[in-house]
């Protein structure tokens, strides 16, 4: 979190990041968490850090749903 962003940017944040992960495990199954490491490591590859730190909270959540089952 950024000294920019608030609490509920955050929570928002985190509810967009498990949605997210939510429809990559319907659409990929046990699958998910590979794809989206795939998806993080080719962002990380062409020098999006951003973009990749996001992917890899993503594909972390994948874990934990798919865990959970």
């Amino acid at each position: 979190m950024t000294s920019e962003s608030s609490p509920l940017d955050h929570k928002t944040e985190i509810l967009q990041i498990h949605s997210s992960a939510e429809i990559f495990v319907e659409k990929y199954g046990r699958d998910a968490p590979r794809q989206a490491r795939l998806r993080a490591d080719e962002l990380i590859a062409v020098g999006n850090r951003r973009g990749g730190d996001l992917w890899l909270r993503i594909y972390r959540q994948t874990v934990t749903i798919l865990s959970d089952k």
